[in-house]
């Protein structure tokens, strides 16, 4: 879809969006899906995360506001499939015992997902153990379960959010997240 010409907020939470003409491809939107919508600023670009609920015109479409990332924030949220060294054990554990095994993963600068070996609850809260291969980095946080999903052959997979991580930490990740997707295009390229 082409990006909207102009954002205009008219009643909280929704704000409209306008088109250039002939540029909507109004067959192949549907109410209820989520957009992102890149704007440019004065201080960079960020990305606003919305609904579209309404279809006023063949130029304006309404939508409704679920949240920003300022420009500082956005990269945290490019995701990469790749195997990293995972271990985690449960917050309040006064000793805990964790394996830390190569495993693939769905990683990002805000969140990670990898199969778990034990059924957990959502909103538990974790300590994670992440080790990056490059820049050989051991990064320690700590993280919420927000979600479970069973993938193929009955695996579950613990989706978690970092709730405490140092910045260079998510720096680390996200550097590692940039470069591994750019070595996957460069093999995809090459086949």
């Amino acid at each position: 879809m082409y990006p909207p010409h102009c954002l205009r907020y008219f009643e909280e939470p929704h704000f409209e969006g306008f088109f250039p003409p002939g540029r909507l491809p109004l067959q192949d939107i549907r109410l209820g899906g989520k957009a992102f919508i890149q704007c440019r600023t004065p201080v960079g670009i960020f990305v606003i995360q919305a609904v579209l609920v309404d279809i006023l015109d063949e130029r304006t479409l309404v939508f409704s506001f679920i949240e920003s990332a300022p420009p500082v924030q956005k990269r945290q949220y490019f995701r990469v499939d790749t195997e990293v060294l995972v271990g985690y054990w449960k917050k309040m554990v006064a000793d805990p015992v964790a394996s830390v095994e190569l495993k693939r993963v769905n990683l990002s600068g805000g969140g990670i997902r990898f199969p778990v070996s034990e059924p957990l609850q959502e909103s538990h809260e974790v300590v994670l153990v992440i080790g990056l291969p490059e820049p050989n980095r051991l990064v320690r946080c700590e993280a919420r379960l927000v979600r479970h999903v069973t993938l193929g052959s009955n695996q579950c997979h613990g989706a978690f959010q970092y709730t405490e991580i140092q910045p260079k930490d998510v720096d680390s990740i996200t550097s590692f997240c940039l470069a591994e997707q750019r070595r996957l295009l460069r093999e995809k390229v090459r086949t």
